[in-house]
């Protein structure tokens, strides 16, 4: 970080962590006269007067409200406060009322708000900024952008990476330093677009049915397969800013998964989404059981050299899942839209990962979810196999009953999932491959053992349980 202010002419000046640091760093480096109290309630109060504009000219539907931080577990509007610690709030009101109190920690509606307010850019050198990547920008709402903006402003932030905190510090020019020689190299570093809210993306995105799906023009697909998928309006610009080569288009699964909200091979508990080899959900069930499960807002999917992307919506009016791919000439058969997770599951079989094979890594499919908390369900859930390939000729059990109850047929369940793990059932029973659970709720329901004796049961074997396990 001290390298690249180097490089501009700048130093850091240190500021108070008292939870105002965006403020003090605001007000010190635009030199402005207002105290860090003034400034933020002015700020507040025009984020109040624009939270209904438009973020993107060419989508109506997306507003500054939109990038106002929400907490990952509730979904609710959140302020997080030195002294009060993290708030939900249901309403922008409260949010509003919240965000103007002393030390509460500035998100990115108030950047944005800030920009508006003092007409002028915000860059943001954080430890990742270099000669390559530049800044990170917030972006200027396109509806609010006038003929000419101010000078841009640049401040720092430990995101939190390296120790310390999240902490804004202002910048000044170095002693000795040119003020029109630092701008002008300011103006002419690139730029990383910071990305907006990506959990109000996909909220906002699980509620709305795609009516069109654009064709691409050249090798685009991923680009517009994060689109479709989250109802953005990303730019192939977008994508370039975050790839490390460069390239305008073409992007790998590095860039993809930036902008569904997670880093790459750090598939954290934060994360919105994961990645799994599509042999896994090859089987009616397994898919439909899959794109069921609560909280999945959908996924993209990358076959060869390909990106498509499918969406579970529910508009409170209908509800229904939609396959998009940016390639066909037509449109019809770019937006395929079907009303049952069955009927989307066959199509998705029969017509997309119909070439997939076990083992065959180059089908990969990244589903993304309504929050980390969910994600993390689905993954101890064991819905789909995640990560784990059905080994070549491993027989499912075909064990049926009149009136199953829920814990009979979780049990069913597991015993098949105990066979693509790598078990075989024989007339030796169960080879035991460690202890698996289901858990539901916080309540196990069923282990090995039990597991064992359903089988033993169901398939009429004579062995002792001991000799099963």
């Amino acid at each position: 970080m001290d390298k690249y202010l180097d490089i501009l002419g700048l130093e850091k000046v240190d500021v108070p962590k008292d939870g105002n640091c965006f403020f003090h760093a605001l007000r010190l480096t635009a030199k402005l006269s207002d105290s860090h109290e003034e400034l933020r309630t002015a700020i507040v109060i025009k984020l109040d007067d624009i939270k209904d504009a438009r973020f993107y000219n060419n989508d109506p539907d997306f507003t500054i409200k939109n990038i106002m931080y929400r907490d990952q577990s509730s979904g609710l509007l959140s302020v997080v406060n030195s002294t009060q610690g993290r708030r939900t709030f249901d309403t922008v009101g409260g949010y509003l009322n919240a965000m103007i109190e002393d030390r509460s920690w500035a998100d990115p509606a108030v950047v944005t708000a800030a920009m508006v307010y003092l007409n002028r850019p915000i860059f943001i050198v954080n430890d990742k900024s270099n000669t390559d990547h530049g800044f990170l920008m917030y972006q200027f709402p396109e509806s609010l952008k006038g003929d000419r903006l101010g000078d841009p402003i640049v401040l720092t932030l430990n995101d939190g990476d390296r120790g310390g905190g999240n902490h804004y510090q202002a910048t000044k020019i170095k002693p000795g330093g040119d003020e029109g020689e630092t701008i002008d190299k300011i103006k002419e570093q690139p730029k990383t677009k910071a990305l907006p809210n990506i959990q109000a993306i996909i909220k906002r995105a699980s509620t709305m049915e795609p009516d069109s799906v654009k064709q691409q023009k050249g090798l685009t697909c991923g680009m517009h397969a994060i689109n479709n998928l989250l109802g953005a309006v990303y730019t192939a610009e977008d994508l370039q800013a975050v790839c490390k080569d460069n390239k305008k288009d073409n992007w790998n699964q590095e860039v993809i998964m930036s902008f569904l909200g997670v880093k790459y091979g750090k598939n954290d508990s934060q994360s919105l989404t994961m990645q799994f080899d599509a042999a896994s959900v090859k089987e009616m069930r397994t898919m439909t059981q899959f794109l069921s499960f609560d909280g999945l807002l959908g996924f993209v999917l990358h076959s060869p050299g390909h990106w498509t992307a499918m969406r579970r919506w529910d508009t409170s009016v209908e509800s229904g899942f939609s396959y998009m791919d940016s390639l066909p000439r037509q449109e019809r058969n770019r937006l395929r839209t079907f009303k049952t997770a069955e009927e989307m599951a066959d199509y998705l079989l029969s017509r997309v990962i119909n070439k997939a094979k076990i083992g065959d890594d180059i089908y990969v499919i990244y589903p993304v979810f309504l929050s980390p908390k969910q994600k993390q369900a689905f993954d101890a859930s064991g819905i789909p196999k995640l990560g784990k390939k059905p080994l070549p000729g491993s027989d499912r059990l075909d064990l049926t009953n009149d009136e199953p109850d829920e814990k009979h047929e979780l049990i069913i369940f597991y015993a098949n999932h105990l066979i693509s793990l790598g078990a075989t059932i024989t007339l030796k029973g169960v080879q035991k491959r460690g202890k698996l659970y289901k858990v539901l709720g916080e309540k196990i329901i069923a282990d090995l053992k039990t597991i064992a004796e359903i089988v033993k049961r169901e398939a009429g074997l004579e062995q002792p349980i001991d000799e099963l396990i």
